[in-house]
């Protein structure tokens, strides 16, 4: 999914002069699936979990469905209707997907803020480029603001705080985000399986160094390059700091672990990004064999696709008899409890799961603890006065 949303939004790269660019995005969208799914990345939360994907992970293809829309109606000659179609459906498209979660939106609202002060100030001021690039950011910013003021204005938003307390001061806000992404940043780069990210920096500078043909010559100089990094890491920081400073401020607790995968995901492109400028800041342009470098970048394409389908494809068959077993007993628990209730039993008690993929994934589940939320908040839904898992 990541890797298909993201090629949309990279798959031109002719402004570059650049040869075939269909295939070096294939390649740099493949390298992000794997250097983004592999590591310790929560899968099960993240994509299984129907709210971690619903909530953090599944805004990440309208997000790069949007840039590449952006991208085509600034490339290409679109007429005005083709300009006001896609201004609804940037409007519609990021109001649907900021209301998957607050933390989401606030992460949309920063990125197409930060690309529409990059056109104000680069940009021609009376270019139709800017023109049509500020309409589309701001139907874009429009409908982010609009579902935000919607959800903050909900009222389960002060039943949730009311069960939580008090917030923390800003000032302490502050220091545990700045803690929490420091942790973040370095375990994901020298602690939790660095390799993803050490190949996530250097095939993307192989790419643009030696194997990427170009239609003219390019080349960036250090100052350009170091500008560019610069930047660049100034985006990435302000932007994993958006995704965690909204959970420690509303919860006062460090975020969980399924909404981790959007900061990772903005590290990994964001390391692609620098790996790519860095190929581009020592290329020397002399006459190159394009052919063998097609050939190279074929096989690589071939490795990054081949890769994380194959990782994922093992993952799924050999985990499913334990997906089915746990499927079946929870089927099984559900007819036990209705039945149950039905009978007027108020506490009830069920067996443990054979295979608990809650627990596996570190979410909260049903326990023997009839006092535990989860327990509660069954016991509400089901009707009864008391629901309990029996311990192995």
């Amino acid at each position: 999914m990541v890797a298909d949303s993201y090629m949309v939004c990279v798959s031109d790269l002719s402004f570059l002069g650049v040869k075939r660019p269909a295939l070096i995005s294939l390649a740099l969208s493949a390298l992000i699936l794997y250097a983004a799914m592999i590591g310790k990345v929560n899968v099960l939360q993240s994509f299984l979990w129907t709210p971690g994907l619903i909530g953090y992970a599944i805004g990440l293809l309208w997000l790069s469905l949007f840039l590449g829309i952006l991208a085509g109606v600034l490339r290409g000659r679109a007429s005005n209707r083709m300009v006001i179609l896609a201004v609804m459906i940037c409007f519609g498209g990021t109001f649907l997907a900021g209301g998957t979660s607050e933390v989401y939106d606030a992460f949309q609202m920063v990125i197409m803020g930060l690309i529409a002060i990059g056109f104000m100030r680069v940009a021609s001021p009376h270019s139709v480029v800017k023109r049509r690039a500020l309409t589309l950011l701001g139907a874009a910013i429009l409908g982010a603001i609009l579902v935000f003021v919607i959800m903050l204005l909900a009222p389960g938003n002060a039943i949730r705080q009311a069960s939580l307390g008090t917030p923390l001061p800003l000032h302490l806000v502050a220091l545990r985000t700045l803690l929490s992404l420091s942790v973040f940043i370095a375990s994901t780069i020298a602690v939790n399986n660095p390799i993803p990210v050490l190949i996530a920096l250097i095939v993307p500078g192989i790419i643009f160094w030696r194997l990427a043909a170009f239609d003219k010559k390019l080349q960036l100089t250090s100052r350009q390059a170091r500008q560019l990094l610069g930047v660049s890491a100034g985006i990435m920081f302000a932007l994993i700091a958006i995704c965690i400073f909204l959970p420690i401020y509303s919860t006062s607790a460090a975020p969980d672990t399924r909404l981790l995968f959007i900061p990772r995901f903005v590290l990994i492109c964001t390391t692609v990004f620098w790996g790519s400028v860095m190929g581009l800041s020592v290329r020397d342009n002399q006459a190159e064999n394009q052919l063998t470098g097609f050939r190279i970048l074929v096989f690589v394409v071939v490795l990054m696709v081949i890769g994380p389908d194959l990782s994922i494809w093992t993952t799924l068959v050999g985990d499913a008899p334990d997906y089915r077993v746990f499927a079946n007993e929870w089927d099984n628990r559900e007819h036990e409890i209705r039945a149950a209730a039905a009978a007027g039993t108020q506490d009830i008690q069920v067996a443990a799961f054979t295979v608990d993929l809650g627990n596996i994934a570190g979410l909260d589940t049903i326990s023997s603890d009839p006092t535990q939320w989860v327990n509660v908040c069954a016991a509400n839904y089901y009707g009864v006065k008391t629901i309990t898992a029996s311990t192995n």
